[in-house]
């Protein structure tokens, strides 16, 4: 959490908070630091509910937001963000849809803040340095900090759709293998 705290002193303009709870040491000193003009945090009750029921997330008490959707609703409100901090395993059970829409939501950069043992970081370092953006990897204890700058980077609708297949079937086949194994 000092990695956090330390980034939240730093950051200056609109910041969205995934997977954070509002009275987390995080999202109060983000609504402290006066560099920092608008914080929005979208909260979960937790993984399991979020993936069977699909449930809705919050946009400050105010608006309900899809995490599927996060960049189509954002888009329609005009709201883009300079910096996204995420809860990684928030995320998880939407992580193929959420690069793009971190990519295409976030100005600056994108925060993925995770446990070691939850995912495989070299697989996110890889889902992200495709889209050519770059990639700063932090640790502390058993937790990794990854900084993903997103400023500057090109899409196309063909690139998106092609990585989107790829991932789909690598998921699937990890699934299965994981089956096999288990």
């Amino acid at each position: 959490m000092k990695l956090l705290n330390n980034l939240s002193k730093e950051l200056s303009g609109s910041v969205l908070v995934i997977g954070f709870e509002d009275n987390s040491s995080l999202v109060k000193s983000l609504k402290e630091n006066k560099k920092t003009t608008i914080v929005y945090t979208l909260n979960s009750n937790g993984n399991t509910i979020l993936k069977k029921q699909n449930k809705k997330k919050k946009l400050n008490g105010e608006k309900d937001i899809n995490i599927k959707k996060l960049s189509k609703e954002l888009k329609k409100q005009k709201q883009s963000f300079d910096y996204i901090i995420c809860n990684f395993e928030t995320i998880l059970p939407f992580f193929r849809g959420f690069i793009k829409n971190s990519i295409l939501t976030a100005n600056k950069k994108v925060y993925l803040y995770n446990d070691i043992s939850t995912y495989n970081v070299d697989e996110i370092v890889y889902r992200y340095k495709r889209y050519g953006c770059k990639i700063k990897k932090e640790e502390e204890k058993n937790i990794h900090l990854i900084t993903i700058e997103s400023e500057n980077i090109k899409l196309s609708r063909l690139k998106l759709f092609i990585y989107r297949i790829r991932d789909l079937f690598y998921d699937f086949f990890e699934f299965i293998g994981n089956i096999l194994i288990g």
